[in-house]
C-alpha cells in the first residue's frame, strides 16, 4: 500500500496512457470496418470481369428460343461450374451483398439447366466446351416445350439479378469510400 502511495502519480500515469492507446487501438477498429472490404472488392471485380457488356448485351436481347452457339456463353458456363456456388472466392462477406448473389446464382443455376437442355436438343455448337460432358435432363415434350417458353425470362432475369448486385456494390463501396473523403483527416 506504502507502495501505491509514494508511486502512484507514476501508476496513474502508466494507467492513463494505458487507456488512451486502448480507446485509439478501439477507434481505429471502428475505422476499419468502415473502408471496403478488400474481399469483396476482388469478388466484384470478377463478376464485372464476366457480365461484360457483350454478355448482358446478349442476354437482354437475344432470342434463346432459337438455336444459339454455345461457345458464346463458354465463359458463362465456366464460371459457374468454377465453384460459383461452393467457392468462397466467389461469395461477400457483406451479407446484404451476399443476398443479391444468391439471387443472382439461382437465376443462373435456372438459366443452365434450360439452355443445356435446348443445346442438347439442339445439338448446334458440338464445338463448345461445355456441351462436351454435360447432359441435358430431358424428361418429356413437356419439359422441353417449358424449357423453350422460360429461357428468354431466365436470361432476362439474370441481367436484372446483375444489375441489382452491381447496383448494391456500387452504392455499398462508394459509402463507404465517400465516408472517409467527406471527413477531415485527422492524424492520431
Amino acid at each position: 500500500m506504502l507502495f501505491v502511495i509514494e508511486h502512484g502519480e507514476i501508476i496513474i500515469g502508466y494507467m492513463m496512457g494505458f487507456s488512451t492507446f486502448l480507446i485509439r487501438e478501439i477507434y481505429i477498429s471502428i475505422k476499419r470496418s468502415f473502408m471496403p472490404n478488400k474481399h469483396d472488392i476482388q469478388t466484384f471485380s470478377k463478376y464485372r470481369i464476366l457480365f461484360n457488356r457483350d454478355l448482358l448485351t446478349l442476354f437482354r436481347t437475344h432470342d434463346f428460343k432459337k438455336s444459339f452457339q454455345a461457345s458464346k456463353l463458354d465463359n458463362f458456363y465456366a464460371f459457374f461450374y468454377n465453384g460459383l456456388d461452393t467457392d468462397s472466392e466467389y461469395k461477400f462477406h457483406n451479407k446484404k451483398l451476399e443476398k443479391h448473389r444468391g439471387v443472382l446464382l439461382s437465376s443462373m443455376r435456372e438459366f443452365l439447366d434450360l439452355s443445356l437442355i435446348i443445346l442438347h436438343e439442339h445439338s448446334v455448337d458440338g464445338n463448345s466446351s461445355i456441351t462436351k460432358g454435360h447432359s441435358a435432363k430431358i424428361n418429356s415434350e413437356k419439359t422441353r416445350m417449358n424449357s423453350k417458353n422460360s429461357i428468354n425470362a431466365s436470361a432476362d432475369a439474370i441481367n436484372k439479378a446483375y444489375l441489382k448486385l452491381s447496383d448494391a456494390c456500387n452504392t455499398h463501396f462508394d459509402f463507404k469510400i465517400s465516408y472517409f473523403k467527406d471527413k477531415p483527416k485527422n492524424k492520431i
